[in-house]
């Protein structure tokens, strides 16, 4: 259970550098990890539920991912 706890804050750390990276200037260190937190702990929770309820996961996956960007309207200036 440790490794895998391990694992996932490094995958999170990973994440938040690089939504960091693609949004300087509208993001900082603590607000992507924030958000990068935040997503992942509805996938899991959202999984949860799913699975404790009988529901596809890939259906509860999708919709946290959509209610994820509908909130947030990170826009890229490229």
């Amino acid at each position: 259970m440790a490794t895998t706890l391990h694992r996932v804050f490094t995958v999170q750390q990973q994440l938040a550098e690089a939504l960091q990276r693609a949004y300087p200037e509208q993001i900082d260190a603590l607000d992507a990890a924030a958000l990068v937190g935040a997503v992942t702990g509805a996938i899991l929770a959202a999984g949860h539920t799913a699975a404790a309820t009988g529901q596809p996961l890939a259906g509860a996956i999708e919709r946290v991912l959509d209610t994820a960007t509908r909130a947030g309207q990170l826009t890229r200036d490229d």
